[in-house]
């Protein structure tokens, strides 16, 4: 399972394959947004010669997506973009323990993992570019063992991290070797070796201070100024970071992967609509930030009284509980598990999501020291290559966080 940093974005690709065309269909009119531009072995296309009516036999499975996302209780973080592209082989998979529909891919489905099967970092398959029509200018993003795929913009050894406003958590790094511009700013600021330990972490880089220095949030940044001894990097696409909607309405998602690296996929590019943002409902508003954890049913959607669901082909929540140590975490931090981690999975076309008491029950049982909920309306396309089923998916996210007493 591929988590996405902040958000969790796994399976989600996955499950939406099954609810819009594959990327051959001429009559797709646009429910998953895409321009049925595919490369080597895209439509469904036997690339090793069967003919298009023969279907591949796939043995491994890629996700690639892009969500432009926020967390509800947090409007000071503000919004950003995040991305995720993982590939493994089918083999590799964690088997749902509870599914709600059996072998349908609507509704909901449980995945327990242990701390050496969750967020597997899957394999290297090349280059992936996203390109975002009229938003924010993606690096391209590589695959960095251990750790799957980053995309990097700067990257240094030293610097300066100076203190802007202490209350704000507001501080600056400044490199006079490196050029830090105007296209860092919605990307996170990655430090590790600093000598003050709280300026070690990630985050999100607010402004351009010129053509070395960033500004960047810090809420719990140490109170001296210091010349950093350690390394720092920029990322992109790791979650909130300060922005308002840097992506608009039904702007055009273009995901490009070079290949490389173990070679299972060939060479493709699609463009997918990222639909429209949405509203969560007045009650769901609430029950994002409070999921039940006495095993009771819930629901999350954007279709009742207060909400906006907007244009988009399916709502998607997934949720996410560990028993990870949360002790002097950011309330917004999900913690890796210590023994279990549980995920809950559902997929609909309607803007709502209700979570039966059975699913809810694996959150109680798992011992969850923090739960995240993360609402989705996105849109995908499904194409087949020889060796991979790929899907592509782009759209909109609301997360939220809930404790449970201990």
């Amino acid at each position: 399972m591929a988590l996405g940093k902040y958000f969790g974005t796994s399976l989600l690709c996955a499950v939406l394959a099954a609810v819009s065309p594959a990327c051959g269909d001429d009559d797709d009119d646009g429910g998953g947004g895409g321009d049925d531009s595919t490369d080597d072995g895209g439509s469904n296309v036997d690339a090793g010669g069967g003919g298009a009516d023969a279907a591949p036999v796939a043995t491994h499975t890629g996700q690639v997506l892009m969500l432009q996302g926020q967390f509800l209780s947090f409007p000071e973080l503000g919004q950003g973009v995040l991305v995720e592209a993982t590939f493994q082989a089918k083999a590799d998979l964690v088997p749902p323990s509870f599914e709600e529909s059996p072998g349908s891919p609507f509704a909901c489905k449980v995945f327990e993992f242990t701390p050496d099967t969750y967020a597997p970092a899957g394999r290297d398959e090349g280059t992936v570019q996203y390109t975002i029509d009229g938003g924010p200018e993606i690096p391209p993003c590589v695959y960095v063992p251990g750790q799957g795929y980053r995309c990097v913009g700067a990257m240094g050894t030293g610097g300066d991290i100076q203190v802007i406003d202490q209350v704000m958590g507001l501080y600056s790094l400044t490199d006079s070797q490196i050029t830090l511009g105007g296209d860092e700013v919605g990307r996170f600021l990655v430090v590790n070796g600093a000598k003050t330990p709280a300026n070690n972490g990630q985050f999100p880089i607010v402004m351009a201070m010129g053509d070395n220095t960033v500004a960047f949030l810090n809420p719990q940044g140490g109170a001296e100024e210091l010349a950093t001894a350690g390394t720092y990097l920029t990322v992109a696409g790791f979650g909130p970071a300060g922005q308002t909607a840097p992506v608009a309405d039904d702007a055009q998602i273009t995901f490009a992967l070079s290949p490389g690296g173990e070679g299972d996929v060939a060479e493709y590019s699609q463009a997918v609509d990222i639909g429209n943002a949405f509203t969560l409902d007045t009650a769901s508003q609430t029950a994002i930030n409070a999921v039940p954890t006495d095993g009771s049913a819930f629901t999350i959607s954007c279709d009742g009284e207060g909400g906006d669901c907007g244009v988009s082909g399916a709502s998607l929540v997934n949720i996410i509980g560990t028993d990870g140590d949360i002790t002097g975490l950011p309330p917004f931090v999900l913690p890796p598990p210590q023994s279990k981690a549980v995920q809950i999975f559902c997929v609909f076309l309607a803007g709502r999501a209700t979570v039966p008491a059975a699913a809810s029950q694996y959150l109680v049982d798992s011992g969850a020291t923090r739960i995240r909920t993360v609402f989705v309306r996105a849109n995908n396309m499904l194409f087949n290559q020889a060796k991979i089923e790929m899907q592509v998916a782009a759209g909109h996210a609301v997360a939220g966080f809930t404790d449970p007493p201990q």
